[in-house]
């Protein structure tokens, strides 16, 4: 709100104070819940620590830590899905960042919604951050590319007769409206779009449509026997375009989401009643289960084969070792994650967060180290992700004060992990196996 006798802008009754040059609520050492997708460049890695860093040789094998996916290994009784992992390998039939990370667009319109622009026009916001953010996340060259028809192609019935005005998140959403929805799509582009070499579509509409119209923004990651069939062939992975729900930074992180699923990513949170989600298990962190600090976890970039091994230090000795890493947003090309595998399904990961990136909502209680678990027989809809908090943490729900700072340590099944320096060369901890 603006103040009309003084110039100075202030918040609504019970908002955050107002950083007047910038405009953007004042975080406090909790940081800001509100969804942004500037970036903040971070500042170049420099010096080195006081600490001794151990050899490399004192490392596992990589290998090691690659931890099994249990959904993928047939290992988690009455598994609800095959299309989304949490360890390695990924499904086959999912794209791939690397060499297999090509998205058409299926462009339609409908009489009672004409488009008003091209295509490529009312896309512009989103490739672009689709490409920045992903790219961003990456230590590798990735395969990103957006195809766009020139011009939109009719739908033979209005966009309300296609019933796809129910939300997603409402419990009354039906997926066979949606999916014959995306049928009726294909059949209507098919000869006019080629589809070669695309491991995904999205099917879009005009920028002008409403929740009230299209309610669902879904993203379909299909397994075998369910793919949509093409002339040029059969696509797995595929994205429905919904009307916006939130502010454009909400749905600029929102089309971000949905994308990540048709790379295998999964809903970290838990998701087993769609009307009450609960994201608390990894806090604000991490794209797929918040959106608030949306710089994926190491761990996600580990599984989608865009972050290097050699950033990885894989830890199975029980002697006491000490590991620099440096923050996740940071785009050298340096170790940013140590793990510890526990079994042939889980391990704790560690790795480092900075507010910087796209992690500027992260307040000063968490700019530090975070410690997690991977867990992947835990089943699809729970959290195979969880933090461990620091000692200190009083912030149970969105976890805004988990991360440990210089000298708090944690112990989980025998592993002693300690925080022991940080600065401008990144954060220095120490591994070590407890005596039982």
């Amino acid at each position: 709100m603006c103040n009309n006798f003084d110039d100075r802008y202030f918040p609504r009754p019970g908002a955050a104070a107002l950083d007047q040059t910038t405009l953007r609520p004042i975080k406090t050492p909790q940081g800001s819940m509100n969804h942004r997708t500037d970036y903040s460049t971070p500042n170049p890695i420099r010096g080195v620590p006081d600490s001794s860093i151990s050899s490399e040789s004192l490392l596992a094998n990589i290998a090691e830590c690659k931890i099994k996916d249990a959904g993928v290994y047939e290992a988690i009784p009455n598994n609800p899905q095959r299309h989304f992992v949490s360890g390695f390998p990924n499904y086959k039939e999912r794209a791939n960042f690397i060499n297999n990370a090509t998205l058409q667009f299926v462009a339609v319109d409908f009489s009672d919604l004409p488009g008003q622009r091209s295509p490529a026009e009312d896309l512009k916001p989103v490739t672009t951050f689709l490409t920045e953010f992903f790219n961003r996340q990456s230590s590798k060259k990735t395969a990103i590319e957006f195809r766009i028809p020139d011009k939109y192609i009719r739908m033979p019935k209005t966009v309300m007769e296609y019933e796809l005005a129910v939300d997603f998140f409402s419990g009354k959403w039906k997926p066979e409206t949606s999916f014959n929805y995306v049928k009726e799509a294909i059949r209507v582009t098919d000869s006019a779009i080629d589809f070669s070499g695309a491991s995904m579509f999205a099917v879009v509409v005009p920028a002008e449509v409403t929740r009230q119209q299209i309610a669902a923004f879904v993203a379909q990651s299909g397994e075998p026997g369910q793919q949509i069939v093409t002339a040029e062939g059969g696509i797995y992975n595929f994205l429905i375009m919904a009307g916006p729900v939130g502010t454009p930074e909400f749905e600029l992180l929102n089309w971000a989401h949905e994308y990540g699923h048709l790379f295998g990513l999964t809903d970290i949170r838990n998701t087993v009643d769609v009307t009450r989600q609960n994201s608390s298990d990894l806090g604000m962190l991490d794209l797929m289960n918040s959106m608030i600090a949306p710089e994926l976890l190491a761990w996600q970039r580990f599984i989608l084969g865009i972050l290097n091994d050699n950033q990885v230090r894989c830890v199975k000795s029980p002697q006491v070792l000490t590991h620099r890493i440096i923050p996740v947003a940071q785009p050298e090309l340096e170790p940013k994650m140590v793990v510890i595998p526990l079994s042939e399904y889980k391990a704790i990961a560690i790795e480092s967060r900075r507010s910087h990136g796209y992690d500027q909502n992260l307040g000063s209680l968490n700019e530090g180290v975070f410690v997690y678990t991977i867990d992947t027989k835990i089943p699809y809809r729970y959290s195979t992700m969880k933090l461990i908090p620091s000692p200190n943490a009083r912030d149970m729900e969105w976890k805004r004060d988990a991360a440990l700072k210089v000298g708090d340590s944690i112990t989980f099944e025998g592993w002693k992990i300690t925080y022991i320096e940080t600065g401008s060369f990144g954060d220095v901890i120490r591994t070590e196996k407890l005596t039982p």
